[in-house]
């Protein structure tokens, strides 16, 4: 669908408007904030450019856009919403944040060359292609020789990073289950992890709980095959699948066994 239709005058001016503007300059920093242009190009009344504060009161009122269209024409360069990004695993559409900053971006956008619907298809997609991410296999070599207590602070670090997502109580899934024919895969995710041509799953291995629960667990999970050394960045190999099997039902009976006042001490345990 176009944002801008052809019978609306502004349709001839978009040329125009992305000669002049894109990431670079449609905003600029005063103090702590940024401010955002309101281009000539676009506007209702034909009137001049001028900088506004990150509101969605005035993009509408001006110009009769929600932030998310703003941010199509004015970064993307589109007019059309089927040209909106798509996950480089499923081919879904990415959700638009919210924020002028973030796009359609977890993170900043000028930070976000590869773009995905969640952490757990980005895992996967890096996981087929590494050839695509040197820097990727650099990481991972550097990890894989690290020293114990470092594989620790990692796995801290990934719990923790997923806690601040979002609110305790947020639901989101952990799953477990077979990747490819030479992997077994297990993790959390916002999203549901659907079955693929990749991701083998049963109706069993995909669990629904608070985001600390399902943090706490994945974090355990990964302590015990870092101690155990098949650990792979939530990879393991088929030949442990006994092990997989039998170390993930356990935890899982924990984590089902206790409070959520349970969980929270633990992980403020884990971090002090």
């Amino acid at each position: 669908m176009k944002i801008i239709k052809e019978i609306d005058f502004r349709f001839q001016n978009l040329d125009k408007l992305w000669e002049r503007w894109n990431w670079d300059n449609f905003r600029y920093r005063l103090g702590r904030e940024f401010r955002y242009v309101i281009p000539s190009e676009l506007r209702l009344d034909n009137g001049e450019d001028f900088f506004i504060g990150k509101s969605s009161y005035y993009i509408k009122e001006y110009l009769n856009l929600t932030l998310q269209e703003y941010f199509d024409l004015m970064v993307l360069h589109i007019n059309d919403t089927e040209e909106r990004p798509k996950c480089k695993y499923c081919n879904e559409f990415i959700e638009f944040s919210g924020e002028l900053a973030r796009g359609y971006s977890r993170h900043k956008w000028e930070d976000s060359n590869n773009l995905f619907c969640c952490m757990s298809h980005r895992q996967y997609y890096i996981h087929q292609h590494l050839d695509e991410y040197p820097s990727e296999v650099r990481r991972r070599e550097i990890w894989t020789q690290a020293v114990p207590l470092n594989d620790l602070r990692q796995a801290k670090s990934a719990m923790n990073r997923e806690l601040n997502h979002g609110e305790y109580t947020d639901l989101i899934y952990f799953y477990r289950g077979t990747f490819d024919k030479d992997w077994l895969k297990y993790g959390i995710t916002e999203c549901y992890p659907g079955r693929n041509n990749h991701l083998h799953l049963t109706n069993d291995d995909v669990l629904q709980y608070t985001r600390s629960k399902a943090c706490l667990l994945e974090y355990l999970i990964k302590l015990k095959f870092i101690e155990l050394g098949i650990e792979d960045h939530e990879f393991i190999r088929i030949e442990h699948k006994d092990i997989f099997y039998k170390i993930t039902d356990e935890l899982i009976a924990y984590i089902n066994g206790i409070t959520s006042d349970q969980v929270i001490n633990k992980i403020n345990e884990i971090n002090s």
